[in-house]
């Protein structure tokens, strides 16, 4: 992903804190559920992509589907037992137990099984500290790693190895979780505006898109189609002021460093209508348009 589209994610990952934090006062929305749904479908989706993208050896979807089912079973029974080591005061023990979910994930298939073997002798020679986990237990774990095992070099002719075309669905997920996004914040300000400002204030600060370490002023677009939002990933940005144009990649168009101010922009796409616009650049922020274009 773009350092753009890792920043909206995080700010992503912020408005479900959001949601976490006041979920008694949201339950109180009937429509917000529904919502909150499909926001997180959006966020789960773009996260696979992203997993999918950072392996170094990129495995199809049903490799994929069995080396995440052994990663969760590992995850269930390493945080089980971490909690009893950290009982017992066993410092070293906690920190062997110790399985975040990128390190069997992102790394190759047979550094994948390595770990979640290194996991499993763990727990297994620490049966009598982890009291929370059984035999069966490790017997799950030996399944899990074995099936892995067994699929992880298949042929490759059965599988989808194009980066390409997990980096193609990202610009539709962050539009649907965009358009999820806004439709909660619409409610909750709708709700809440006058009875919980604050409230509402904090998830204004969430939504906020902030480019770690930016200094600058930075701008980025991404397009739509005006008749159902479809992502449009082939498009220009042309400066009317510097006649500097801009080719998008992977539907985002970024420029890292400009004046704040307000500028006057023409977007093109193939089969669509041109688009100018003014915008008003605020300075030492990131500031991301959604441009709608008709056919």
């Amino acid at each position: 992903m773009r350092n753009q589209q890792q920043s909206e994610l995080s700010s992503f990952g912020r408005v479900q804190s959001f949601n976490t934090k006041y979920q008694a006062e949201l339950k109180t929305i009937e429509e917000y559920e529904a919502e909150k749904v499909k926001f997180d479908e959006a966020i789960l989706g773009i996260k696979n992509v992203g997993i999918a993208q950072h392996e170094k050896h990129v495995d199809g979807d049903d490799t994929f589907a069995v080396k995440r089912k052994m990663s969760d079973i590992l995850i269930k029974y390493c945080l089980r037992a971490a909690v009893l080591a950290r009982s017992s005061q066993n410092a070293m023990l906690s920190k062997q137990l110790q399985c975040p979910e990128s390190s069997i994930l992102r790394v190759g298939k047979n550094e994948a099984i390595q770990v979640a073997t290194n996991k499993r002798n763990v727990l297994n020679s620490n049966l009598s500290i982890l009291t929370n986990i059984k035999p069966e237990h490790i017997a799950e774990i030996d399944i899990a790693i074995a099936d892995y095992d067994k699929i992880k070099d298949a042929p490759t002719d059965n599988k989808i190895i194009k980066k390409s075309s997990t980096t193609d669905q990202l610009p539709g997920l962050f539009q649907k979780a965009n358009e999820r996004q806004d439709n909660m914040y619409d409610l909750v300000y709708s709700y809440f505006s006058g009875s919980k400002p604050d409230m509402v204030s904090e998830m204004e600060a969430a939504m906020q898109v902030m480019v770690t370490g930016v200094r600058y002023t930075s701008i980025s677009f991404n397009c739509v189609a005006d008749e159902d939002n479809t992502p449009i990933t082939g498009f220009t940005v042309s400066n009317q002021t510097t006649d500097n144009i801009h080719v998008s990649e992977e539907g985002i168009v970024t420029l890292a460093h400009h004046r704040a101010g307000q500028y006057h922009f023409t977007i093109k796409s193939p089969l669509r209508i041109d688009k100018e616009i003014t915008i008003i650049i605020k300075p030492r922020v990131n500031n991301h348009f959604t441009v709608r274009l008709q056919k």
